[in-house]
């Protein structure tokens, strides 16, 4: 249940973030920015419970890599 108290903890740092922006384009990069962390904090543990070893960096770097692929 630790793994929930982060999950509120992050929520709650990223709304104070989003607050205390001025409005603009870049809120909207961090809203996005917050969501993705979040969704993967909730799924940090499942991908624990399994077999593979899944980390949110290799996620991030795979999907970063295959837009640079498909862009070249």
């Amino acid at each position: 249940m630790e793994f929930l108290r982060y999950i509120i903890y992050a929520a709650m740092l990223a709304e104070v973030v989003i607050l205390i922006m001025p409005s603009g384009s870049m809120k909207k990069y961090v809203k996005l920015s917050a969501g993705i962390l979040i969704t993967l904090m909730l799924l940090s543990p499942i991908a624990s419970c399994s077999n593979e070893n899944i980390s949110a960096g290799k996620i991030i770097t795979d999907v970063y890599n295959d837009l640079l692929q498909n862009t070249n």
